[in-house]
């Protein structure tokens, strides 16, 4: 993009020069030439205005929203919030998080009970209920709205090692996680390895269930494209039997430690897209203040030179596309409990990068260094966020800045906000909705891929009452002409089902049974298989061949294994259609519907 402009502008340096001679040569009047050489400045400004804008919007494909939703989400840490107050409509992408996994590569929930039991209002029982059943809900609300898995994550990564280096182990992880989409209906399964080739204790002060990192090996580099080779492979494959369009994709670190043991050039070919986490770029890690998600390096200190620009260019010398590439935005803060005053470089930017010191009550972290992180909004407990880091989530800031007397800055340079009381030190980094309209823009120019952002419960209210304002800040700027869309759609196999007809006084008695079988072992994948397999909350409506309805019926859902019985009063001539809809609610239109010839009194089980 720099080199195109740069190229422009030579360009039209040059036609003004060769055009300003012709016409002084020709033009005897000094004011004539003065003139002329006004409007031509003019044209040529135009030009090279419209061929920068032509470029930045001159997309193949349309930029991505991706939105994580985290299944402990609905609970009270992080203010109930439910899938069905997310702003759906905004987003393109929704990952559900986590999804993981043991050294054999069978799957489980991080939390089973939020992903398959917890019931919602939209849910009328606990067949149905669960955050996965109400991603495909939503679904219904944005119907361009991709939905997938994120698979391994920070506190669960510690098998990919061994389960990528097994043939057996890798098949069965790919298998099992492919079973999972079908039974969702998802659409995409993200990849993250954090990180590949590194070794990591587990924080067990952090996350009681961290599994940490502890078998990587530099072997991890070929076993990571062998695995997402292979997943690619299978989803193409699954995808050609369901009749949809699968999408890969992987969560990668922003800095070049991170992408040491990833084969970025050959997975670039494999992937759709790569989510680079730009946020967590500082933290209490570090014994000096500094933002976590800026958008630019600093100019004139060190302590700021990781960036989402250095981030993306790095990628991009490696021979990434750009519109391959997703930055990140954080909707929740990193911070430093006291900054050393006068320690900090630029009086302007009071604050930043200045020494942390040890807060009170200091501990040794698990890096090794002293505790110099800020409260939280929720408390730290032990084994369950049990580091002061500064952890505020963007709905909160005003309390934040209440409570702790920090006030918002603005970084000119990075193009980031943060937050800093100058008589106590406290000091917190976080994106607002001014660093998010820079990083938007900075995606269109530099024709990148997108923003995923971390994460959907932390975002802050706006004035309709919803947690919605810094979507939609992005929304508003990456989507100009909406949401694009996608080719997303439910399954609905009706090929387990078999009618039987009888007459009765009673009128025509019609039995539909449920002949699937379930055939997984795995706890969440039996689970998952049953309701796939079943007809959930069917709806029979029966029509004349005119198209007339002859009768309307709500029946319970019905179970693989299991029939149900409805009667068709004999006044109504049995001739014409049966159509069954499959609802996931009562209060819900029909998410998938088949078709059944019906020829004098005779259902034939197939769709028309």
């Amino acid at each position: 993009m720099r080199e195109i402009i740069i190229l422009i502008y030579i360009n039209c340096t040059y036609i003004y020069f060769f055009i300003s001679k012709f016409f002084t040569k020709i033009l005897k009047n000094t004011r004539k030439v003065f003139i002329m050489k006004k409007i031509l400045s003019y044209i040529l400004f135009s030009i090279l205005f419209f061929s920068i804008t032509a470029n930045i919007y001159a997309r193949e494909t349309s930029p991505r929203l991706v939105m994580y939703y985290g299944d402990w989400s609905p609970f009270s840490a992080q203010g109930y919030f439910t899938p069905f107050d997310m702003p759906v409509h905004m987003y393109t992408h929704l990952l559900y998080s986590f999804v993981a996994f043991d050294e054999y590569g069978n799957i489980t929930l991080t939390d089973n009970e939020a992903g398959l039991d917890l019931v919602f209002d939209e849910s009328e029982n606990g067949q149905f209920a669960g955050i996965l059943t109400a991603f495909q809900i939503l679904r219904q609300d944005n119907p361009n709205l991709r939905i997938g898995i994120s698979l391994g994550g920070w506190t669960h990564s510690g098998y990919f090692p061994v389960v990528a280096a097994d043939d057996e182990r890798r098949e069965n992880l790919i298998s099992q996680v492919l079973a999972l989409m079908e039974f969702t209906n998802m659409d995409f399964v993200d990849v993250d390895w954090e990180y590949p080739g590194h070794v990591r204790w587990p924080d067990l002060v952090d996350n009681v269930n961290d599994q940490g990192h502890l078998l990587g090996t530099p072997e991890d580099e070929e076993n990571f494209t062998t695995l997402l080779r292979e997943f690619r492979a299978a989803l193409d494959s699954q995808g050609e039997r369901l009749g949809k369009t699968y999408e890969l994709t992987i969560a990668v670190g922003s800095q070049p430690n991170h992408i040491e043991f990833i084969d970025i050039p050959t997975v670039s070919e494999i992937v759709d897209f790569i989510n680079i986490m730009t946020y967590d770029m500082a933290g209490a890690w570090n014994n000096f203040s500094s933002h976590a998600t800026n958008l630019f390096s600093d100019p004139e200190h060190e302590r700021g030179a990781l960036s989402i620009d250095a981030s993306v260019q790095m990628f991009l010398d490696l021979g990434v596309s750009p519109e391959q590439l997703l930055v990140g935005a954080a909707f929740y803060s990193r911070g430093w409990g006291a900054i050393e005053q006068g320690s900090y470089p630029d009086p302007e930017r009071p604050g930043l990068f200045g020494n942390a010191m040890p807060i009170e009550g200091t501990r040794t972290m698990w890096h090794g260094g002293l505790e110099v992180g800020a409260i939280n909004d929720i408390p730290v407990v032990e084994g369950d966020q049990g580091w002061h880091g500064g952890i505020w989530a963007a709905r909160n800031i005003e309390r934040l800045q209440e409570e702790l007397g920090v006030r918002e800055f603005w970084d000119n340079y990075a193009k980031a906000s943060y937050f800093y009381n100058p008589q106590t030190g406290a000091f917190f980094t976080i994106d607002t909705p001014r660093s998010l309209e820079y990083k938007s823009n900075f995606i269109l120019s530099e024709n990148l891929g997108g923003m995923l952002v971390w994460m959907a419960s932390h975002d802050a209210y706006s004035e309709t009452g919803r947690r919605d304002l810094l979507t939609s800040v992005i929304y508003e700027n990456l989507f100009v002409d909406g949401i694009p869309t996608n080719n997303n759609n439910f399954n609905f196999d009706t090929d387990n089902l078999s009618f039987e007809q009888v007459s009765t006084s009673m009128g025509n008695r019609v039995i539909i049974t449920n002949n699937a079988t379930l055939t997984h072992t795995n706890e969440v994948l039996r689970t998952l298989e049953e309701r796939y397999n079943s007809l959930q909350n069917p709806q029979i409506i029966l029509r004349d061949t005119a198209g007339n309805v002859l009768l309307d019926l709500e029946l319970p859902t019905l179970l693989p294994g299991e029939n149900i019985t409805f009667y068709i009063p004999n006044r109504i001539v049995i001739n014409g259609t049966l159509e069954i809809n499959s609802r996931f609610s009562t209060e819900r239109d029909a998410f998938a519907s088949s078709i059944f010839r019906v020829v004098r009194g005779n259902i034939l089980n197939t769709d028309i």
